[in-house]
């Protein structure tokens, strides 16, 4: 240790005739090696794929696993460069808006757990039940308890056709709520 601090403070001096310590050069060698030593922030590493993400999700309205599944298959980065996508879906979701034919991306985030459920949440899973989906697969979809959605499903299903036939309706369990 203190031969390395005698390497990092000695300085030339008469035009490299006499070699000395000075304190003061070696503590600022030990802050320049300092900063640029241990790991290197894996955002760092990844920023091309972060900057290609946002690139694509922005402009073209490219969902994130597919940024993330098209980048590898495509081989413009390898595993290691790019960031898991996986957990984001779960946290919050990506819808196209079709307005005037022009396509714009809206975030959306999704059932905090202990808070109820909203209309918006409550018209996601009318249309998944209408599309044949699980009642499992829409709470993964929405992050919830899968009882969560069978109690909701029960509360806002209504008898259509004098009772033949019984769908669930968001208005409907949004009101019986």
């Amino acid at each position: 240790t203190i031969s390395y601090e005698v390497r990092r403070g000695t300085v030339s001096l008469y035009h490299g005739k006499q070699k000395r310590y000075k304190a003061d050069q070696g503590q600022s060698v030990y802050q320049i090696n300092r900063c640029h030593c241990g790991r290197k922030s894996a955002f760092l590493k990844k920023a091309g794929f972060i900057n290609y993400v946002i690139k694509h999700f922005f402009e073209e309205g490219w969902l994130l696993d597919v940024c993330a599944s098209r980048s590898l298959a495509t081989g413009e980065f390898s595993h290691y460069q790019t960031v898991c996508t996986r957990p984001l879906p779960a946290s919050c979701r990506l819808f196209k808006c079709f307005k005037n034919s022009t396509a714009s991306i809206g975030i959306f985030f999704f059932h905090v757990k202990g808070k109820h459920l909203s209309f918006e949440e409550r018209v996601i899973i009318q249309t998944r039940l209408k599309d044949g989906c699980s009642i499992r697969a829409i709470a993964r979809e929405l992050s919830c308890s899968s009882s969560t959605i069978s109690y909701e499903v029960r509360r806002g299903t209504v008898s259509l056709y004098h009772g033949k036939q019984k769908r669930y309706k968001a208005d409907q369990g949004q009101s019986v709520y």
